[in-house]
């Protein structure tokens, strides 16, 4: 992966070509490989989840938030700020009520303008795993049956591998914390379709009132 501080990107690749490939992502090791999508070594990738393309080719797939029991979340690598994601309003005070957060209450101000609240949880299960230092807003999400977005503070926490042509997403898990700023956004935006007809939370940093 280039160093986005030194060489600025020459092209994007969007959805309409990236779901013919299998792609794998770390940003622990600054790597993006191209893979057979036929012939993955399955058992080292981490867990496998099925995956849908949603409006215009938007990657979603469902996965238990939680211990809540199973919402669709879509994988928003463009949503690099300060939050691992954002839920719909029914999954956020679900979680606030089975997990209390910790520290005071947060906000980020999305595209439109509008203030969406957030809060911070010391340790919660998500995808079946254990993860530390989460953060997470809520914002009014369409369509309904989509339930949250996914970034890359959580997406950077493994080693990610989307085989678009069989479907399959596997999340290997490196970090249960949180990584570096600077390993999460070396290159926001890989698999996000740059356009305004799809629902793509804020990206703004952290404000406070």
């Amino acid at each position: 992966m280039p160093n986005r501080r030194t060489q600025a990107p020459k092209g994007l690749l969007g959805m309409d070509c990236l779901r013919h490939y299998c792609i794998q992502v770390g940003c622990v090791a600054r790597t993006l490989r191209f893979l057979d999508p036929d012939h993955l070594e399955t058992q080292s990738l981490g867990q496998p989840f099925p995956i849908s393309f949603e409006l215009e080719g938007i990657t979603a797939f469902d996965a238990d938030c939680f211990g809540l029991g199973n919402v669709r979340l879509v994988l928003d690598a463009g949503f690099a700020g300060p939050f691992d994601g954002t839920l719909s309003p029914k999954v956020f005070q679900s979680l606030v009520r089975a997990h209390p957060p910790v520290g005071p209450d947060l906000y980020m101000t999305i595209e439109d303008g509008r203030s969406a609240s957030g809060n911070a949880f010391s340790s919660l299960q998500l995808c079946g795993q254990i993860y530390t230092d989460l953060k997470f807003s809520t914002v009014d999400i369409r369509p309904r049956r989509l339930r949250g977005f996914l970034g890359m503070r959580f997406l950077a926490r493994h080693l990610a591998t989307f085989n678009f042509p069989k479907r399959t997403l596997y999340l290997k898990r490196i970090s249960s914390a949180p990584l570096t700023e600077e390993l999460r956004t070396v290159q926001p935006g890989w698999f996000r379709q740059r356009r305004d007809d799809l629902p793509v939370p804020c990206q703004t940093p952290l404000a406070r009132p």
